[in-house]
């Protein structure tokens, strides 16, 4: 598949080839020329305001609307290896999206995943996945919109950590959340 920045400079390319053929060939009558003109500025105009529009107006967007992806972060559990007499601890992190998670829930479980990170997704609420893994330690929830988490589900997991930064956590759901023995980073 064609990235789209490709896409556009294809489009600019054919535009500006077409603006240089329709300006200075001079066999066309006035019509093919005006047409030729035409579809040239049209190929070369909508691209480039698209690009001007990437470059100059959404970096000043709100971070919800220039930051947001849909991508989420697996960690495996960590297990030491062995390597020249020396114990490393590294772990792999698988990256995916909520879609493809929930069709991988037909055929296998999450059980082998310890962490998982929902960065910059900008969700109202968790899916529910979230609370039948089993093994997880370690819950990522920063710049979303979640208020609450549900007390009763993470009361069923193994969650040691969860990062709620760029949140509007109400005070009332964190400190059931720290009752619980879980701790909380909300420090950027």
């Amino acid at each position: 598949m064609i990235d789209r920045e490709i896409l556009i400079y294809i489009f600019l390319g054919i535009g500006l080839t077409l603006l240089i053929v329709g300006i200075f060939y001079r066999k066309w009558n006035l019509f093919s020329r005006f047409l030729i003109l035409l579809v040239s500025i049209t190929f070369f105009l909508l691209p480039g305001l698209y690009l001007s529009y990437l470059q100059y107006l959404k970096p000043h967007l709100p971070a919800e609307y220039r930051q947001k992806t849909d991508y989420i972060a697996l960690r495996h559990i960590m297990k030491p290896n062995k390597i020249d007499d020396e114990w490393i601890r590294s772990a792999t992190i698988t990256w995916t999206t909520i879609d493809k998670i929930k069709d991988r829930l037909r055929y296998s479980d999450l059980d082998s995943y310890d962490s998982i990170s929902f960065r910059d997704n900008y969700l109202d609420e968790l899916p529910d996945f979230v609370w039948d893994m089993k093994n997880l330690k370690s819950l990522y929830l920063k710049n979303n919109k979640i208020e609450t988490l549900p007390i009763e589900k993470i009361k069923n997991t193994g969650i040691k950590t969860i990062y709620i930064i760029g949140n509007p956590f109400t005070k009332e759901n964190i400190n059931k959340i720290k009752q619980l023995g879980i701790d909380i980073n909300d420090e950027k």
